[in-house]
């Protein structure tokens, strides 16, 4: 039923395979006859279906994220990965913006990163990937309000991977923190 070891003999499928192959051979048939009769499996199981998933966002979009409290951040897609079809993925990187309108394509012409110091984040920028996975519950607070062009200068990469809820809440997490300390 399954593999116990990191041997070939260490798998049931391997042991009975090689089990019925030794009794036809002790059964007087040659090699060649044994192998005949060890067929593959007449009803193979069918490789699953891809399910291609694209990534949400091309380069350059710049998103509105509505919040919770009415308030409005903003984020600016900065690549899309489609390296893998079935999980297509967007570098998208946070501004330092949090105000009850929304962010005018100015906003992202500035490129003013929010940069997270609160907790133990040590000055890191809000950049992560996200992938079409659990897009479906965040769509209806995220707006594409216009595009601008990559600058060979913006972040290339993340090692961060993140889920759609949350995008945008490390601005709120961060003014709190600010308020905290003065």
């Amino acid at each position: 039923m399954g593999a116990w070891g990191h041997g070939i003999r260490q798998d049931d499928f391997v042991c009975d395979v090689i089990g019925v192959f030794d009794d036809l051979l002790k059964a007087g048939k040659s090699v060649a006859e044994a192998t005949k009769t060890v067929k593959s499996n007449p009803r193979p199981k069918k490789p699953p279906k891809v399910v291609v998933r694209a990534p949400k966002f091309a380069p350059g979009d710049c998103l509105s994220i509505r919040l919770e409290s009415g308030q409005y951040a903003a984020a600016l897609v900065l690549s899309a990965d489609h390296s893998n079809v079935e999980y297509g993925k967007n570098l998208i990187v946070v501004l330092d913006y949090l105000v009850s309108e929304r962010p005018t394509i100015q906003v992202f012409g500035d490129r003013k990163w929010l940069i997270r110091t609160h907790h133990s984040w040590n000055h890191a920028i809000d950049l992560a990937w996200y992938l079409p996975v659990g897009f479906r519950s965040a769509k209806d607070r995220i707006e594409i309000v216009g595009k601008i062009e990559i600058l060979a200068s913006d972040p290339k990469d993340s090692e961060s991977y993140c889920g759609w809820t949350g995008i945008g809440e490390q601005i709120v997490y961060q003014r709190e923190w600010d308020a905290n300390l003065k």
